[in-house]
């Protein structure tokens, strides 16, 4: 697991205390998903993946989802740029695309 996931509010802490079930002890924490899928493979260990990582990681068809329902994680996204700093056009049609595609999931809608 990563250390988020097991911080207080998180969607892993909120389901486990839901059904009030003590948390599960974390024998690795790392975000590196190399880390975590070489673990996965040995068949001892279990993980929480973002569902972006199921939908387009690269090792998708490698990973089992278990029949479990967390609550949405809703997590704050900024972007940050230097002041005084212009942005080379490359990065703003990037910003661009990137609050085209966040729009929808400022009104609650899934995409």
């Amino acid at each position: 697991m990563a250390p988020p996931e097991i911080a207080e509010g998180s969607p892993l802490v909120v389901a486990t205390d839901a059904l009030g079930l003590a948390m599960p002890q974390a024998a690795v924490l790392g975000l590196s998903l190399p880390l975590r899928n070489g673990l996965l493979a040995t068949g001892h260990f279990l993980t929480v993946v973002p569902g972006s990582v199921l939908r387009y990681g690269a090792e998708r068809s490698l990973l089992k989802v278990l029949p479990i329902e967390l609550p949405a994680w809703d997590l704050s996204v900024a972007i940050v740029t230097l002041k005084n700093r212009a942005l080379p056009p490359t990065a703003s049609l990037m910003l661009d695309c990137v609050r085209d595609l966040a729009e929808p999931l400022r009104h609650g809608l899934r995409i």
